[in-house]
């Protein structure tokens, strides 16, 4: 039996730095440097860069980047964030940042019915002490399973759980107007 591989649909990739007036004069020099984002939104206030095809795209604003991806291609992932590691902090000016955010969600294909998965997460992740058993109700219908850890300043966030197929959405968010064509986005 061969063993399922978690396959990354989703990368988001943030940086928060503090506001500076400075940065409206770098925004669009700044952002000159990724001609591989062919179609560009504009508020005047931030910037969306996005590439379609690739189904990725990067904002730019006065207080945070944010890159993101909808698909599951580590190599452009990485480039992608190396990149913007290389060219943004010192195209905008940016010499400390507030906060890094970093979030890949995975999906597992499984062969089996959602309430096998859930009896087995149940057993694995649930306490089976019976005090605590006979406090909760008998039926167990759904399970997500969260770990907040923390490593000195660093903090770190594990969400596991069963999802239905028609729940993926709900849990898997895909940037539809940053990453589909207008002209094609509902049939795709």
């Amino acid at each position: 039996m061969s063993r399922p591989i978690p396959i990354v649909h989703n990368v988001i990739f943030q940086l928060r730095y503090k506001s500076e007036l400075s940065f409206f004069d770098l925004l669009y020099g700044a952002a000159q440097k990724f001609p591989e984002f062919a179609n560009w939104q504009t508020d005047r206030l931030s910037l969306t860069l996005r590439n379609f095809n690739e189904r990725r795209s990067l904002t730019i604003s006065h207080n945070m980047l944010a890159y993101r991806q909808d698909s599951s291609d580590p190599d452009l992932e990485k480039a992608s964030i190396q990149k913007i590691l290389a060219e943004l902090p010192e195209g905008l000016g940016i010499e400390s940042f507030l906060r890094l955010g970093y979030r890949k969600q995975y999906l597992v294909p499984l062969r089996m019915a959602f309430e096998s998965l859930l009896t087995i997460l149940q057993v694995k992740l649930l306490s089976q002490n019976e005090d605590l058993r006979v406090v909760l109700p008998e039926k167990i219908v759904d399970l997500t399973y969260r770990i907040d850890f923390a490593e000195s300043d660093d903090q770190f966030h594990l969400t596991a759980g069963a999802a239905r197929k028609d729940e993926i959405p709900l849990f898997l968010t895909f940037d539809r107007q940053n990453h589909l064509k207008p002209e094609v986005a509902d049939e795709e």
